[in-house]
């Protein structure tokens, strides 16, 4: 067994990505904030050796065809990696994603799985949380999930990096 971590990634295609991260590139030059790939967490915290946790998400992917999601609104909560952040719509393909990946590959999460894309890291008060996601102005966004990405679960976003990226369908 590894002592390494990973997480399961959905990204955005290549044009909400863009729009994604010139506002979490805006935010962190703004506001010193760490600056990272916009990305929505499937599953985190992955203690699995790395070639087993392919094949298990090989074996995920096949069992899902792409499908659509939409981005909701701007909001903050109370955690460090949730500072301001994007809701992903909550659909049945999503759900049913993240259950099985469960099931398959960790059956006991730390977390309730809320989609979301964050666009901010940081420790302020909530008061200055509020302002910055009053700041955004986030089109209406929806793209596919085509894919899931293999990714170390590191506290550094700079070690963060596609290992493997394991096509649905």
């Amino acid at each position: 067994m590894s002592n390494l971590k990973y997480s399961l990634w959905l990204v955005p295609d290549a044009k909400t990505q863009a729009v994604l991260q010139e506002i979490v590139n805006e935010l962190s030059n703004k506001y010193d904030f760490p600056n990272f790939e916009p990305h929505a967490t499937l599953l985190g915290d992955i203690e699995i050796d790395l070639e087993l946790l392919k094949e298990k998400t090989t074996e995920l992917a096949k069992q899902f065809r792409p499908f659509e999601v939409t981005l909701g609104k701007v909001e903050i909560s109370t955690t460090y990696w949730r500072y301001v952040f994007v809701r992903v719509d909550t659909s049945g393909e999503l759900v049913d994603l993240n259950m099985k990946a469960r099931e398959l590959i960790d059956p006991m999460p730390d977390d309730i799985f809320m989609p979301h894309i964050s666009l901010a890291y940081g420790e302020d008060d909530a008061y200055k949380r509020q302002q910055i996601a009053d700041e955004i102005k986030l089109p209406n966004l929806s793209f596919m999930i085509d894919k899931i990405v293999i990714t170390p679960a590191d506290p550094n976003p700079t070690k963060w990096k596609h290992l493997s990226e394991i096509k649905l369908g």
